[in-house]
């Protein structure tokens, strides 16, 4: 039970940080288990620190897609041609995730979080505007891969989706984020049907997780109307960068 309480916690904790800032809420909840793993939680393996992922991402994208979705504030070609995509990605990558190494799988992810963090200042910066025509068509290609990496780890991956919304096709900003929810909600969706017919047992992990994440992404998003995002999104970029490179750095050099 205290490692539920403690779950839901760090759940309420990350999500806050993703209703303000709209992406980087996975990637600080699998760091902060990682961070806390060998003492806290030293019977989580990488594999299970993904399937807790996947609900708690799951409860976060879906609590924060039905405010845009009810205001119609999506794209309904990104909606379209990405979600189909990235939900095929999601399951291939959920099932990837089980036949790699530990090791291979943190390697990827420290990689991905790295990105994000670099993702998150250039948007804070307001630099990222590319405004490249690309055929609605690469998003099958593109959206199997943001799917597949998203899977592996149960996180909607905002931080790659909505650069490519809103520096690629110059979607505004409001329908970038319903839309990359809807599709973050795709992918983890995705990711726990391949899921299905492991052996899990961690079912109280798994709630407290999901209900950590809805009240926190409700009351992140709260927050945000009222608080200067930019500065938070710095903030939660350095978070992740100086987490991130924590763990790499040995990772790398042993």
């Amino acid at each position: 039970m205290i490692d539920g309480w403690l779950i839901l916690i760090i759940a309420f904790a990350s999500a806050i940080l993703n209703g303000l800032t709209s992406i980087g809420g996975g990637i600080l909840f699998i760091l902060i288990l990682m961070y806390l793993g060998s003492a806290a939680f030293p019977f989580l393996s990488m594999q299970a620190i993904t399937t807790i992922t996947i609900f708690f991402s799951l409860s976060c994208a879906v609590s924060g897609s039905l405010y845009f979705i009810r205001r119609k504030l999506y794209d309904k070609n990104m909606n379209g041609y990405l979600g189909a995509s990235c939900f095929a990605g999601g399951w291939l990558g959920s099932k990837l995730s089980d036949m790699l190494p530990a090791a291979s799988l943190q390697l990827i992810f420290f990689v991905l979080s790295l990105i994000a963090a670099l993702s998150v200042l250039l948007n804070s910066s307001g630099r990222m505007k590319l405004k490249s025509r690309i055929s609605l068509y690469w998003l099958l290609p593109i959206g199997t891969v943001i799917g597949m990496l998203g899977g592996m780890y149960g996180i909607g991956l905002g931080f790659l989706l909505l650069p490519l919304m809103v520096a690629v096709y110059d979607i505004p900003i409001r329908h970038s984020i319903g839309s990359a929810l809807f599709i973050a909600a795709a992918i983890t969706v995705s990711a726990l049907l391949g899921k299905i017919g492991d052996s899990v047992t961690d079912y109280e992990l798994y709630l407290f997780a999901a209900i950590g994440g809805i009240t926190g992404t409700w009351l992140g998003g709260m927050i945000s109307v009222k608080t200067p995002t930019r500065y938070l999104q710095v903030i939660v970029a350095l978070v992740i960068l100086g987490t991130s490179l924590k763990f790499l750095i040995p990772l790398v050099i042993r």
